[in-house]
């Protein structure tokens, strides 16, 4: 069991060494075509891997409460599609430099970029859409108004790391004032391309497009590399 589960490690790193490789040479060349023919079955072998690995990373919902609060007032208007983007590019910024997501969200391909899915369905709770049982206490802490959001009161930076403030703030620096169609052409990344829409983005696809991806991928193979 231990081999076979080490053959599909490897196999994985190898596979996402050269799709980080196909995303560096599609951003030099972008009418080139990303994908050859030897991408199809490298494509099924990624699928079949992905579905015999556990997920690396716990979503932790406080965590997750707490950075909505946090990036929600520093953007423009709480615009909730700025708000979300941003957890994406924080927890890809996370990932690649200290191997984890900052509050272990799934993100999801939907039409206009990414999305942190548990985050989302938190925002979706405060607006009164979904009813899970802290839907109450979620809607006391924030206040949704068409697709701006307003905190009730400033995010706990207790719950954060040094780390995760540190690509927090640099996601909000960086992209915070970007248009939509700025924010869009953002995140459509390399990950996010070769997901299939309505599909989740796996961790070791964005991990792929580190600048050293071998290392990072196999920390993510271990079984709870979160906890390291």
């Amino acid at each position: 069991m231990a081999k076979r589960r080490r053959q599909r490690i490897d196999t994985l790193i190898d596979f996402h060494v050269w799709e980080a490789r196909q995303a560096k040479k599609a951003a030099r060349n972008p009418t080139e075509k990303q994908y050859e023919n030897r991408d199809m079955q490298d494509m099924g072998i990624r699928s079949k891997i992905y579905l015999q690995m556990s997920r690396p990373f716990q979503f932790d919902k406080e965590k997750a409460i707490e950075a909505l609060l946090y990036v929600a007032p520093r953007v423009r208007g709480g615009d909730m599609y700025t708000t979300l983007k941003l957890l994406y590019l924080a927890d890809k910024c996370h990932l690649h430099r200290y191997g984890r997501f900052i509050f272990g969200d799934r993100h999801w391909r939907l039409q206009y970029g990414p999305v942190p899915s548990g985050a989302y369905d938190l925002v979706k709770e405060a607006r009164g859409e979904n009813f899970g049982r802290d839907a109450q206490a979620i809607r006391a802490l924030l206040n949704v108004q068409g697709n701006s959001l307003h905190p009730t009161r400033e995010a706990d930076r207790d719950v954060f790391s040094k780390s995760d403030l540190e690509c927090l703030d640099e996601a909000i620096r960086e992209s915070g004032t970007l248009s939509f169609s700025q924010m869009r052409a953002l995140t459509h990344d390399a990950a996010f391309n070769a997901t299939v829409e309505g599909q989740e983005i796996s961790p070791f696809a964005i991990a792929a497009l580190a600048d050293n991806p071998a290392s990072l991928l196999q920390h993510l193979s271990n079984a709870h590399p979160d906890r390291e």
